[in-house]
């Protein structure tokens, strides 16, 4: 089987894994698994190095039984959370080495050196340079490095995104005790974005805002590519702890309620029975309750983040389209919860992958991350994955 690129993405509630490639531009899966988290990251920090260095250590060698799969992992993409993320603009130009003026990759590695000695925030580290365009002598423009083009310099225009080098180095770890390699970083909202410019009927210039488990995030991105970011601490599971709280059930309780129910905005005649607490009995309209008592802080977050982000551009942006992913978009009535806390979302966009495998919300910055790799867009990815061939069990063999 043809070798395919492994993708990992952290969050507060799981460690996700796909694998797989891209045929005629569409991400198709052979492989995807989930391994819970609870406890071992909280708001994207890794809590538990031991606990996820394991959990790591047990997808070098998968062994699924039931899809009679064997997978050999010796690297991955990483996905990063946009914890502090920033991305800066650079032009830079170098002369062709070549006497023929024939633009070869030692030029192409030059001119983005140039762009790595950017100066950027202290304490901060480069995650990707993304090419935006090449510009040649005569003004041609490619988005491709023009390799074999005939020109006397060559100029490039980036986006350089940093995150902070506390945060890359503390995800870095457990990977390296693990005995994975980590083929190169994405970070999320880059990775969402390029998801984004694959559908249709999505727009090329927006707010994209990201709800995860336990950190929300909003990105403006112009053209398909991220230019400011913020986050705040909540998210996904802050409504679980609400209904938590409420109700008096456990977690897989509180998941289940609001994946079965929802917000509820319909007249009932009567109110079902949807859980009973020691001898308390509760409604739809409890769920409401609790639901909104996490709306009242989160949206205030939101709120808030957005002024912040949007402070000092023009009132264009303040009205651009919204684009929402993430595992809060996806419960019932959650349209209804934006309507009636979050005003600037004026035209809303709902981003799901439609890959089979990773269909939910959630995975939509592993399938862009994967659209990324393939397409090899950021200039400090390699070249080639190298993930092992997955290799296809016999019947009669079973898993050790």
């Amino acid at each position: 089987m043809e070798k395919s690129i492994a993708l990992v993405q952290l969050t507060d509630s799981k460690l996700k894994l796909i694998i797989g490639n891209v045929i005629d531009n569409k991400p198709v899966l052979v492989y995807s698994t989930e391994r819970p988290l609870r406890s071992t990251i909280y708001r994207g920090n890794i809590k538990n190095f031991a606990n996820l260095t394991e959990i790591i250590k047990s997808l070098t060698e998968i062994v699924d039984v039931d899809s009679k799969i064997r997978i050999n992992l010796s690297d991955a993409v990483v996905l990063l959370p946009p914890i502090e993320f920033n991305v800066y603009q650079s032009n830079k130009t170098t002369n062709v080495v070549s006497a023929t003026n024939i633009i070869q990759a030692v030029d192409i590695i030059n001119v983005i050196s140039m762009v790595r000695k950017e100066e950027i925030k202290d304490g901060d580290r480069i995650v990707d340079i993304v090419p935006d365009y090449y510009v040649l002598s005569d003004n041609r423009s490619s988005v491709r490095p023009p390799v074999g083009e005939a020109s006397q310099i060559l100029s490039i225009q980036a986006k350089v995104h940093t995150l902070p080098e506390g945060l890359i180095n503390t995800y870095e770890q457990p990977f390296v005790s693990a005995g994975m390699r980590i083929r190169n970083f994405v970070c999320e909202p880059y990775a969402i974005a390029s998801l984004v410019k694959s559908k249709k009927g999505f727009p090329s210039s927006y707010l994209l805002i990201d709800i995860e488990d336990g950190l929300t995030s909003l990105t403006l991105v112009s053209n398909g590519s991220p230019i400011k970011s913020k986050y705040f601490e909540s998210g996904y599971n802050d409504l679980i702890e609400s209904i938590i709280n409420y109700f008096g059930v456990d977690f897989s309780e509180a998941e289940n309620l609001i994946s079965l129910y929802g917000i509820n905005d319909r007249d009932l005649n009567f109110e079902p029975i949807i859980a009973t607490v020691n001898d308390k009995k509760f409604t739809p309209n409890d769920l409401n309750e609790a639901i909104n008592l996490f709306c009242k802080d989160y949206f205030l977050k939101m709120n808030a983040s957005y002024n912040s982000l949007v402070n000092g551009f023009l009132v264009t942006v303040k009205e651009a389209p919204v684009v929402f992913c993430g595992r809060l978009t996806e419960i019932n009535g959650f349209e209804k919860l934006l309507s009636d806390n979050f005003k600037e979302a004026k035209s809303k966009h709902f981003l799901k992958p439609d890959t089979i495998g990773a269909r939910k919300s959630e995975y939509s910055a592993l399938i862009g991350a994967l659209l990324v790799s393939e397409n090899n867009k950021g200039s400090l990815s390699e070249q080639q994955a190298k993930v092992a061939p997955i290799s296809r069990m016999k019947e009669n063999k079973k898993a050790k």
